[in-house]
């Protein structure tokens, strides 16, 4: 069984949720934000959602691609890949 990437879990937990800042920022926002960021800054349609941000979280996916890592990294204002627990 594959180990869960908490790091990345919990450097989406640390982002307020933009419907609601009480709580933190869910997989399907984060998602969605990861899709806006690419297509605002690299003109590329992806199909990143909820499912495959769960499959990073539970370690079933342990590295994606260079333009989903950035994204990530860009939305969750982390400085590198290390902070997104992908740094192999």
């Amino acid at each position: 069984m594959p180990s869960p990437n908490t790091t990345l879990r919990e450097a989406r937990l640390r982002i307020p949720s933009p419907a609601d800042a009480t709580r933190p920022m869910s997989r399907a926002e984060l998602a969605h934000s990861v899709c806006v960021w690419l297509w605002h800054t690299r003109s590329m349609n992806r199909p990143f959602d909820a499912h495959y941000l769960a499959k990073l979280e539970r370690g079933a996916v342990r590295r994606t691609g260079d333009a989903y890592r950035e994204a990530l990294r860009a939305v969750l204002g982390v400085p590198d890949d290390s902070a997104l627990g992908m740094d192999q």
